[in-house]
């Protein structure tokens, strides 16, 4: 069994076999780099990494939060209602409305707010915020 290309005495037809061989093989390499790059970026995780800050009676200005009646607004972003349902249930708050990520909670304005959300960051809870009213000065 002969296992050669023909050849037509110049060697001309292995030297395209040889170079058809480098482009298969480069254009290879570029299609695997590009499913790794893919599959990586398709299979990465999103976390969410919260500003680590410490809560004090200075750092929340009352005149810039929203409050309702008695209530004083919290947001968080959640996946789905029944995530923000959850996350109320945690910290023992009331949901308010929900609408493409964004939950609004009603906290009572009596408890010490800051002092909830810290033991809910500590117990692994959703982080929350204030809803703050933003002014342009």
């Amino acid at each position: 069994m002969n296992l050669r290309m023909p050849d037509n005495g110049t060697g001309t037809d292995l030297k395209k076999s040889k170079r058809m061989t480098g482009i298969v093989l480069s254009a290879a390499g570029v299609l695997l780099a590009a499913g790794i790059i893919i599959f990586i970026n398709m299979n990465k995780r999103r976390y969410e990494y919260p500003v680590e800050q410490t809560l004090s009676s200075n750092f929340v200005q009352e005149s810039m939060m929203v409050k309702t009646d008695g209530y004083i607004q919290l947001i968080g972003s959640f996946d789905s209602r029944d995530k923000a349902e959850e996350a109320a249930a945690l910290y023992g708050i009331e949901l308010d409305s929900y609408n493409e990520g964004l939950a609004v909670f009603l906290a009572d304005d009596g408890i010490d707010i800051n002092s909830m959300m810290e033991d809910g960051v500590r117990k692994g809870y959703p982080a929350l915020s204030y809803n703050y009213k933003r002014f342009a000065d």
